[in-house]
């Protein structure tokens, strides 16, 4: 599960990276009132886009993996 780092302390995503950014937006309104919104919503995406990335790496291997087991099961040679 990936780990985002604010102010020396570690906050842990939530399955959803909706969820996580909501939670995120959360505290940081509460601790900083006069944050400002264009670089709190560039954060956001760039956090949304990271997460997502990660999700789809891990997308990828899996299919990677399930593909070799395919092909070592069947014996088939791709040409």
């Amino acid at each position: 599960m990936p780990i985002i780092l604010l102010d020396s302390k570690l906050y842990y995503l939530r399955i959803t990276p909706v969820e996580s950014i909501f939670v995120r937006g959360y505290w940081y309104k509460k601790k900083n009132p006069d944050f400002c919104k264009q670089y709190y919503l560039q954060t956001n995406l760039l956090l949304l886009a990271r997460v997502y990335s990660i999700y789809i790496i891990h997308i990828f291997g899996i299919i990677e993996i399930l593909t070799d087991i395919l092909l070592t099961v069947t014996n088939i040679d791709l040409v």
